[in-house]
């Protein structure tokens, strides 16, 4: 397999639906949509799930790359065990730019039909709804 340069990646864009109180801060805050290139599943080591096709548009200025992480969330009730959840998160492509480290779900969401949600609900075992929570306010 040959390796591409990270400006070469495709992805899918999707629309960023903002909340009444949401942050201001965030790619969210800047741009009215973004452009998904992969699927992080967190709760099997971090490994990156295949999705041919979300390959769909170059990346832009106008619509920064972030990945589906998928995650465990811990149940509410007494003896179930976590559940999977789904979040977006912004990715930085670029090695010569700082990697994003931390973030928290500032409010906005960012979604799209069935093409976005069918790998996602694959993953989870559930359906996702239409639009997942972005994760790109920095509380630090």
């Amino acid at each position: 397999m040959t390796a591409i340069h990270w400006s070469q990646v495709r992805g899918l864009r999707i629309e960023v639906h903002r909340s009444l109180n949401a942050t201001t801060t965030g790619i969210t805050a800047s741009h009215d949509q973004l452009t998904v290139v992969g699927l992080i599943d967190e709760t099997s080591g971090g490994k990156v799930l295949p999705t041919l096709f979300w390959r769909l548009s170059p990346l832009s200025d106008d619509a920064p790359p972030v990945a589906v992480h998928i995650a465990y969330r811990d149940s509410s009730e007494r003896g179930r065990p976590p559940r999977k959840y789904a979040y977006l998160a912004p990715i930085e492509l670029d090695p010569d730019k700082p990697a994003i480290l931390h973030a928290a779900h500032g409010g906005n969401y960012a979604g799209g039909g069935p093409i976005f949600t069918d790998p996602i609900e694959v993953a989870l075992g559930y359906p996702p709804g239409l639009v997942l929570p972005v994760y790109d306010h920095d509380p630090y």
